[in-house]
């Protein structure tokens, strides 16, 4: 087993060889991955599972490389019934069945805020029915905020307390959305989290500051020119933004209607949001 004099003990390459070949630390999204049996060995299953939880700890060390002193807890679920105990983990991924062009797909429900620390919580969900082929990419867009955020030595947990818990579900999973088609399509736009917001977790507030957001950077001006916490005062209406060839008419409509007090609520729950980025992304 050992090598060399009494005063110089090492180990023989015999027994060096598999330390090198299994390290005892992957990645931070890795080490920290749960899932449970998922639909081929087990009979509640409605996703594979195991293969997904491995291919999108993969995918996340390709495309947002995070420090070692980063921590990351990804739980996986294929079903209701949370074996893969989904709801304790910083980001939760519940097996469902969803929609895409019609057709029934494999899906995921995706939580945040996990905790099983000694303040321990149930994640909330922030998507649901998303099908399974791209939440990776909205998963990315959550870890490009973590990675560009984070100070040092912050897990993900301590991250979603600091940052991530001062939003409503809504806006976390609407801003992961968009922030995902602004990628895509390469578009000189700006969207992310921030520190100190002061938006109350109010949808309404939340849903303006995005929109007003993304109005002064494709217009290069303020919609309106005198605001009262969070609410135009002047002029009634902003100029509409107008369609160009830089962006979807879609997106522009939303972005207007983001800014309309009459509109501003429905953003939400009932453009659809969703339906352009599965265009995008498919």
């Amino acid at each position: 087993m050992w090598s060399g004099d009494s005063d110089s003990l090492s180990l023989s390459p015999d027994l060096v060889y598999p330390f090198k070949k299994y390290k005892n630390l992957a990645s931070p999204y890795a080490n920290h991955l749960i899932a449970c049996a998922g639909e081929k060995h087990c009979q509640f299953g409605v996703i594979p599972n195991k293969p997904d939880a491995i291919d999108l700890a993969k995918y996340l060390e390709k495309q947002v490389s995070l420090e070692s002193d980063a921590k990351v807890r990804m739980y996986w679920s294929a079903c209701v019934k949370g074996c893969g105990l989904h709801g304790l983990g910083d980001i939760g991924f519940e097996g469902c069945k969803a929609k895409l062009e019609g057709e029934s797909v494999y899906g995921v429900h995706i939580f945040l805020g996990g905790r099983t620390t000694r303040d321990a919580n149930i994640g909330k969900s922030v998507l649901k029915s998303v099908p399974l082929q791209f939440a990776k990419y909205f998963v990315e867009s959550l870890m490009i905020e973590y990675k560009n955020l984070r100070k040092k030595r912050e897990n993900f947990e301590e991250f979603y307390q600091r940052v991530l818990s001062n939003y409503s579900t809504s806006a976390i999973g609407f801003i992961m959305m968009l922030k995902t088609y602004i990628r895509v399509l390469n578009l000189k736009l700006n969207i992310g989290f921030k520190e100190n917001v002061k938006t109350g977790k109010n949808e309404v507030f939340e849903i303006f500051e995005v929109g007003r957001a993304l109005y002064r950077q494709i217009a290069g001006y303020e919609p309106y020119e005198i605001y009262d916490y969070f609410t135009p005062v002047f002029p009634k209406k902003p100029v509409k933004l107008k369609n160009t060839d830089r962006f979807e008419e879609g997106f522009i409509e939303m972005i207007n209607s983001m800014l309309r007090s009459e509109k501003r609520a429905l953003v939400f729950s009932e453009f659809h949001f969703e339906e352009m980025v599965y265009k995008v992304l498919a």
